[in-house]
């Protein structure tokens, strides 16, 4: 990994309003689908993967926005 992609990826960016947006946006989605599963699907291991991957999805989804959208 070259050291400006590194440097880049492990600093804290600072979000514009406009991202802080984005990022409400995608929480939001996220927590509908959450309660869908949380409803519908019966206590298991894959209800609790599915939960896990839903939020390791989000944080991803987030990071996108804050590392992909330059200042």
């Amino acid at each position: 990994m070259e050291q400006k992609l590194l440097d880049y990826n492990f600093v804290h960016h600072s979000p514009t309003s406009e991202q802080i947006q984005k990022y409400d946006t995608i929480r939001s989605k996220f927590k509908e689908v959450a309660k869908l599963i949380v409803k519908t699907c019966p206590e298991s291991r894959e209800k609790t993967e599915a939960m896990i991957n839903l939020e390791q999805a989000m944080f991803w989804a987030n990071a996108s926005v804050a590392r992909a959208e330059k200042e």
